[in-house]
């Protein structure tokens, strides 16, 4: 039995996000690493590991150093893009991307893979430079109902959210027709606030 639950949870534990590129490592101590760089993330039940951040001069060089998220900013791959390590209301860091950068709420994406390999979309809210609030996890899972306590502040966004307003919007206009209807609402909700809700 000891020997089933070990292996299952081996399974769990899954790489949920790893990439590999030339790039720069922005360190909290005001550093700029540049060279070759290894970003994943692996995950036992939602948990994310320690270092995992390895940098290398060159891709051929043996030297390498680690770096745990705690370290790190933000990290620049040439051809992936911008990877910001952030705290969530749990104090775990995550490496996540920007999706709407707004003053002072903004939008972040957390690329998360389930065991089975199904993509999970993650979207969290940051108010100001306060921690990452979840507001969507999993394939499927309505958020509307956290989304209205936490915009308990602004009750006319709270009421257009609980009446589906966003959601009509973005799935009447044309010029979402080619976005995710998902990241658009969810952008669209963050826009009102920050013109709407100070």
């Amino acid at each position: 039995m000891k020997k089933t639950i070990l292996l299952f949870s081996i399974f769990l534990s899954t790489l949920i996000f790893s990439q590999k590129d030339n790039g720069k490592i922005f360190l909290k101590n005001g550093e700029v690493k540049t060279g070759y760089i290894r970003l994943g993330l692996f995950s036992t039940f939602g948990f994310a590991s320690e270092n995992i951040v390895v940098y290398k001069k060159n891709k051929e060089s043996k030297e390498k150093i680690k770096y745990s998220l705690n370290e790190i900013n933000k990290v620049v791959l040439e051809k992936r893009g911008t990877y910001f390590m952030k705290k969530n209301e749990k104090g775990d860091i995550l490496i996540t991307n920007l999706t709407y950068e707004g003053s002072p709420l903004s939008l972040y994406y957390y690329p998360e893979e389930s065991f089975n390999g199904q993509k999970s979309p993650t979207y969290y809210f940051q108010n100001g430079n306060e921690d990452l609030k979840l507001i969507y996890r999993g394939l499927g899972n309505s958020s509307d109902k956290k989304m209205r306590k936490y915009f308990s502040d602004c009750p006319k966004l709270a009421e257009y959210i609980k009446s589906r307003t966003f959601e009509k919007y973005v799935e009447r206009s044309p010029k979402f027709k080619e976005k995710s209807k998902l990241t658009s609402k969810l952008i669209e909700i963050v826009k009102y606030y920050n013109e709407n809700c100070q």
